[in-house]
């Protein structure tokens, strides 16, 4: 079994009880299947890994009984934002690029999002593309309300059962709703490899 992210960025593959990722002309050993994760002999088989390691030889963290479309997921989430901490703080950061087209939001991290007009506005009206900087964002997918030109250049949080969270910035060239709400609809890595989770 295996995939592709559909950006063409990673591919991930199980061979035997472990997962591989290609390294295509870059990482530690370039134009090779590098070792991720190997599940226990006798298990139930290969499981993914948390965090994908890359690397000859190198492992993940345990795959804390993620389906395979959770570790698929949760790959391309991970190597398609650059993410940190503010310095001498836990808050985490990520910056990444989408771009949106009618009421569809694609991101790097091969996220994709329903985008919806809170005012009247003909939900085809709307493009742009641009650099996504998240400030203390929620760890699960929430909705995210906007206040910009469109999607792609705004402003917004992030609600959660406690509450807003964090914030959103988008900077870029767009058009579209004054007033939008975000909705997580899929991540295309998950989609991809299929199954439950």
């Amino acid at each position: 079994m295996g995939f592709i992210d559909p950006l063409g960025l990673n591919e991930v593959v199980v061979i035997g009880n472990c997962w591989y990722v290609f390294t295509d002309g870059e990482g530690v050993v370039p134009n090779q299947y590098s070792l991720i994760e190997c599940s226990v002999p006798g298990g139930d088989g290969p499981q993914p890994p948390v965090n994908a390691g890359g690397g000859s030889g190198g492992g993940g963290a345990a795959n804390n009984g993620q389906t395979p479309r959770q570790a698929a997921t949760q790959y391309c989430q991970q190597h398609g934002q650059l993410s940190f901490n503010i310095p001498f703080t836990k808050i985490p950061v990520t910056i990444s690029l989408s771009a949106t087209l009618g009421p569809a939001n694609y991101s790097a991290t091969n996220d994709i999002n329903a985008v919806f007009p809170v005012i009247p506005w003909p939900e085809w009206l709307a493009a742009g593309a641009g650099v996504d900087v998240t400030v203390n964002a929620p760890t699960e997918p929430s909705s995210n309300p906007n206040v910009g030109l469109g999607k792609n250049l705004s402003v917004g949080y992030f609600t959660t059962p406690n509450g807003p969270q964090g914030l959103s910035l988008s900077v870029g060239p767009s058009i579209g709703p004054p007033i939008n709400v975000s909705v997580p609809a899929n991540n295309a890595c998950g989609m991809l490899v299929g199954g439950k989770g």
